[in-house]
């Protein structure tokens, strides 16, 4: 299974506003950093920066992506066959909600 992470990387006095995209590559990461588009919304200047990593690796397919714990950043993973998958209910919710009676 593929997956990639985004973050933003602030301008500098030589280079400007970026996002970089990095993905597992066996010994060493593997990234790309494509420029800051102020046309785009921030999902979809993380989603080109994942889009530009996989289309440079030939990861071709359907990505789902969504943002980090921290809120620095997104993660992608690429669906398919061999992708670990789980459905959430509602009534699994609703238990994970349900207050705990520990003493």
């Amino acid at each position: 299974m593929k997956a990639i992470t985004t973050k933003f990387v602030p301008a500098t006095n030589t280079r400007g506003a970026r996002i970089k995209a990095v993905a597992e590559g066996g010994r060493v990461p593997l990234s790309v950093s494509v420029p800051y588009e102020h046309g785009l919304n921030p999902n979809e200047n993380h989603a080109a920066a994942a889009r530009a990593l996989a289309a440079k690796m030939g990861w071709d397919g359907t990505w789902v992506g969504g943002g980090l714990p921290d809120g620095r950043g997104m993660a992608f993973v690429l669906t398919g066959s061999g992708a670990a998958r789980f459905v959430v209910t509602d009534a699994a919710v609703a238990a994970a909600q349900k207050p705990s009676r520990r003493r």
